[in-house]
């Protein structure tokens, strides 16, 4: 799941995580409705090889992922945000349908 926030009226990459495959398929459920060939991001940071601080996306991720329109709002637990502006270990807890 790709997260983003809104900064300053426009949507900014934050985060990629994992879903656990039971919420994975509920989620994947929910949001191919919104499913769009374009990336909802003006632009996503490509992560640098190897270097799981880096933030932003591989290039495997960013072409095996499948974009929706930014319509829903999730609750996010973190540790903390990088300097990067990223978030560091985040879980959605909830998605607002």
């Amino acid at each position: 799941m790709v997260l983003g926030k809104l900064d300053a009226g426009q949507l900014r990459y934050v985060a990629c995580l994992r879903m656990p495959p039971r919420e994975s398929k509920a989620a994947a459920e929910t949001l191919n409705r919104l499913r769009t060939t374009r990336c909802p991001f003006p632009e996503i940071p490509e992560r640098e090889p190897g270097n799981s601080w880096s933030g932003g996306m591989t290039q495997e991720q960013l072409n095996s992922a499948i974009w929706v329109k930014p319509k829903h709002t999730a609750e996010v637990t973190f540790l903390e945000w990088t300097r990067g502006g990223f978030l560091r270990h985040a879980q959605v807890k909830a998605v607002s349908v």
